[in-house]
Order: C-alpha cells, then structure tokens, then sequence
C-alpha cells in the first residue's frame, strides 16, 4: 500500500518510487498500463496508487 496513496507525481518521481528507469514509465504510458492523472500533455502527472497497481500485476 503506498505511502500517500492520492499523491501525483511525474514521471521522473514515479519511476524513483518504483525503482526503475522514467523511459519505462512512459512505456507504461503507452501500453495503457497507466493513464496520467492531470499535469500537461508534456508533463503528465501518475497516481502513485497506479504505480504500485503496475508493480504488483507484474510480479
């Protein structure tokens, strides 16, 4: 369960949050793995809810 479970972050903080590289957040992106919360079409922002969703379908 995240820590701040609303909280929207970018995708440089998103992929600190799970331990892996920005250029896979935005794979995720665009797989439909994720879909962006709010920010602006150049810098979106993730609900880091979503993010563990992603983690833990993965594993």
């Amino acid at each position: 369960m995240p820590l701040y479970p609303s909280s929207a972050v970018d995708a440089q903080a998103a992929a600190r949050y799970a331990g892996v590289q920005a250029d896979t957040v935005r794979q995720w992106r665009r797989r439909g793995l994720i879909a962006p919360c709010g920010g602006t079409q150049r810098r979106p922002l993730y609900r880091l809810d979503a993010i563990d969703h992603v983690l833990e379908t993965r594993r």
